[in-house]
């Protein structure tokens, strides 16, 4: 059971989202993101000349035609929901939302590293208590300019807290807290980030 959560965001950085469907809310979280996906598109674009842009779109289009591909399989399938498909559903709805086409969602997917660490102490009374802090000051853009945001999602049968990222289009691989089943998410991309030629964000979203 989660006992108290205190966060250090401001109440304009805060997203509230109630709604029946994860497309839907991934719809939601992608309008309240806009501003700062537009933005870091733009900064990651900066500087590629047409065929460079062309190259690293095109890259990202043949990962994401390959996830499709993957969401086929029933190796995705836990009890009777596929999650790689559901990942996907979320995926289009954040991409529609941000008035981004799938393929600016793909290469923001493959491209946006943030950086971050949680501390985890047990109590003598057998509590956990944790410490979660963000040190990618890249992506803040400028002192005036913050991009991160604290969400909070309810949807019909979960209600969950996480880091919104710009560019990212979910919780799955960033910080957050389940408040439904009790859990705290927090995920180590280490052993996968020089190996998975999608970008490390994908793998561990899956």
């Amino acid at each position: 059971m989660i006992k108290k959560i205190i966060h250090g965001f401001l109440e304009s950085e805060l997203i509230k989202i109630e709604s029946k469907n994860i497309k839907e809310a991934s719809y939601k979280l992608g309008e309240a993101m806009k501003e700062e996906n537009k933005l870091l598109l733009e900064k990651y674009l900066k500087g590629m000349d047409n065929g460079q842009k062309e190259r690293v779109i095109q890259f990202a289009i043949i990962k994401l035609d390959q996830l499709k591909e993957w969401s086929e399989n029933d190796i995705f399938l836990i009890g009777n929901e596929n999650r790689l498909k559901k990942y996907l559903d979320g995926f289009e709805g954040y991409c529609r939302g941000s008035e981004l086409s799938e393929e600016e969602g793909a290469f923001l997917q493959i491209e946006v590293k943030p950086e971050c660490q949680t501390v985890f102490v047990q109590k003598e009374n057998g509590e956990i208590g944790f410490i979660h802090s963000e040190e990618e000051g890249n992506n803040a853009f400028d002192e005036n300019h913050y991009g991160y945001k604290w969400v909070e999602m309810n949807l019909p049968n979960k209600e969950v807290s996480f880091f919104a990222y710009p560019g990212l289009c979910s919780w799955g691989p960033a910080f957050g807290i389940n408040e439904t089943s009790g859990t705290v998410q927090t995920v180590d991309d280490l052993y996968i980030g020089d190996n998975f030629d999608s970008g490390a964000l994908w793998a561990t979203a899956m």
